[in-house]
């Protein structure tokens, strides 16, 4: 067939067949057999492509990365699914590891597309999830965010830990910390480990004291030393509390 220029050739307006054939000019052979031919089907033998080539893009059923994605402030988009990542090996999972100099460097945003509403409620991205003994899947913990005040410039908000109690897909709201730091817990406070109380600047703290073996008693570390009374008939009002299934009264004054 003689030379023809590609806008004359009637064929480039059908898909081209199987068998058609596009003709090279290999420069590394000799003249005599620098002429070469590749049929449609073998130009896309090596490497095989089983995917979807459209005007959006390329879809793949499945890619195996020989090297870094360079993602150029593009985003990986999960469309109203989530995106998931497989491992088959303990304590693996996702790593962010950045090259900045100081500690600000690899950080997850959560981030929402929509003005917020004062009462919503934002999932925090940590949550775990998993099988019970029957294979059945089960969420055991969930950190939330809770927007308290959306106004701009008295923003506030809490966060919650919602953790498994009582199966069935049961979460219960175990801990709750406010933005100015009240902390609210849904039951007790145990201290495990004895530590002895003293007098600390700019700080109350409680915690457990073993005074003698066997008996360990509420320690309190208070900036405000405890003095000695010896005025009795000062006391105006008394406070009941419940210690080891007994009741006892602490007496107060107002002075």
């Amino acid at each position: 067939m003689a030379d023809t220029k590609l806008s004359n050739l009637t064929e480039l307006a059908a898909a081209p067949a199987t068998n058609d054939e596009i003709y090279i000019r290999d420069v590394s052979e000799v003249a005599a057999s620098e002429s070469k031919k590749i049929t449609i089907s073998n130009l896309f033998t090596s490497p095989t492509i089983n995917g979807t080539i459209a005007t959006t893009g390329l879809t793949l059923p499945a890619v195996t990365l020989g090297g870094a994605v360079t993602m150029n402030g593009q985003a990986f988009d999960a469309g109203a699914g989530s995106m998931q990542m497989n491992t088959s090996n303990y304590d693996q999972g996702f790593i962010i590891q950045s090259s900045h100099v100081d500690h600000g460097g690899g950080t997850i945003y959560k981030k929402t597309a929509s003005i917020s509403t004062i009462g919503s409620t934002l999932a925090v991205p940590y949550r775990i999830e998993g099988k019970d003994a029957d294979a059945a899947n089960q969420v055991w913990i969930k950190h939330l965010c809770s927007l308290n005040n959306v106004t701009s410039g008295s923003e506030t908000c809490s966060l919650y830990w919602d953790m498994v109690s009582g199966g069935n897909y049961t979460l219960n709201r175990a801990m709750t910390l406010s933005g100015a730091g009240a902390l609210w817990l849904d039951a007790d406070v145990s201290f495990g480990t004895s530590i002895d109380s003293a007098a600390v600047a700019d700080e109350v703290s409680i915690g457990g004291y073993e005074i003698s073996a066997g008996h360990r008693a509420l320690a309190i570390s208070s900036e405000e030393v405890v003095v000695t009374e010896i005025d009795e008939t000062k006391f105006s009002h008394k406070l009941p509390v419940r210690i080891n299934g007994a009741t006892y009264n602490i007496m107060l004054t107002t002075t």
